[in-house]
């Protein structure tokens, strides 16, 4: 299983009560992350220890500029609230890249700094100036160096200048500088690059597949304790097989395809995902979208070419809206239906 970049809260309901979940893009760190606005899904769901988790809403509605869930009826007990993109996004790259030391001074470059900065701000998840060791931890452990052990902190504090055994930005970065320099005057940088790739920036320092958010929850009675929740422990498996689910049981036929009754559409304001229901046999699905509307969908030359095991279900692809009037055209792709065989013959429903 891969890991995924994704954030959780964790919180606690000693009676069941209806919540509301919002997110939206922190355009404060960066006036150009508006291009995420219709990328991003947030998740209400039970605890990772529930025998069997649950999802009890997922963002679907735009409203004054945030996604939200509806109002959901959650139960007693431990859960979380997850955010991630609506699909897996590819790591844009340029030409040229950027340095992370100059050179002639040995110092970290204006444009690494930068980064450095807004990579504070977005772990800075109390907005106090500081990183705490949880903080700093989840930073870490999205870079791709893992937990902070005891004697990696201690030695923090040891070695660096902390305020209340918080990491003010000065110090962040001057660690980082610390790095560069422990590698020697032409040394390898692999990496601090590596960490600039996993924490979602390309090598111009230019986020690409990350995106800082501010988060709502609303609850129909009193305040809720919400804790951080260790990132460490999250598997895109998991969360995609529960989603599929969700949104094959909350989804509804397709408007002019009803007599395929194996696939649904969960529709939101601002995207739509296309569900494969679970079938007796391998299904194979030629779905022709070039007839949509200001979307934005993977697949080449917009045709979903994809075969579906039996017994599964399956997200063929979410399509996300790129301006206000939007619309998702699906229809049959015409072609000839093809007997298929394995080592052992089974039948192949063929839909086009």
């Amino acid at each position: 299983m891969t890991e995924t970049n994704c954030i959780a809260f964790s919180f606690n309901l000693e009676k069941s009560r209806k919540l509301k979940f919002g997110i939206c893009v922190n355009e404060l760190i960066d006036s150009s992350l508006n291009r995420f606005h219709n990328s991003i899904q947030g998740i209400i769901m039970s605890s990772e220890l529930d025998l069997q988790q649950k999802i009890y809403g997922v963002t679907k509605r735009r409203e004054q500029g945030m996604a939200t869930t509806e109002w959901v009826q959650v139960p007693a007990g431990n859960h979380l609230i997850r955010v991630k993109f609506c699909r897996a996004l590819k790591m844009v790259e340029t030409e040229k890249s950027d340095r992370i030391i100059d050179e002639k001074t040995g110092r970290l470059t204006k444009p690494f700094k930068v980064m450095l900065m807004n990579l504070f701000d977005i772990f800075d998840l109390d907005d106090d100036g500081l990183l705490s060791r949880r903080e700093f931890e989840a930073y870490s452990i999205l870079a791709g160096t893992g937990p902070v052990s005891e004697q990696e902190w201690t030695r923090i504090c040891t070695d660096f200048e902390l305020r209340q055994q918080h990491i003010p930005m000065k110090t962040f970065v001057q660690m980082h500088q610390r790095e560069a320099e422990s590698y020697g005057p032409k040394g390898n940088l692999e990496q601090m690059w590596k960490a600039v790739r996993a924490l979602g920036h390309n090598r111009r320092f230019f986020m690409s597949t990350t995106c800082p958010l501010r988060l709502t929850l609303h609850c129909s009675e009193g305040p809720l304790l919400i804790e951080p929740f260790r990132v460490d422990r999250f598997y895109s498996d998991e969360i995609d097989n529960l989603l599929a689910e969700h949104f094959w049981e909350q989804g509804k036929p397709l408007p002019y395809l009803k007599e395929f009754t194996s696939l649904r559409q969960f529709k939101a304001d601002y995207y739509v995902v296309l569900i494969a229901g679970k079938t007796k046999q391998t299904t194979h699905y030629e779905l022709d979208l070039r007839g949509s509307n200001n979307v934005n969908i993977e697949g080449k030359e917009l045709i979903i070419d994809q075969k579906v095991q039996p017994n599964i279900i399956q997200i063929l692809t979410v399509v996300i809206a790129q301006s206000e009037n939007w619309y998702l055209s699906v229809k049959m792709k015409g072609a000839p239906i093809k007997s298929e065989k394995r080592k052992e013959e089974i039948n192949v429903e063929k839909i086009n």
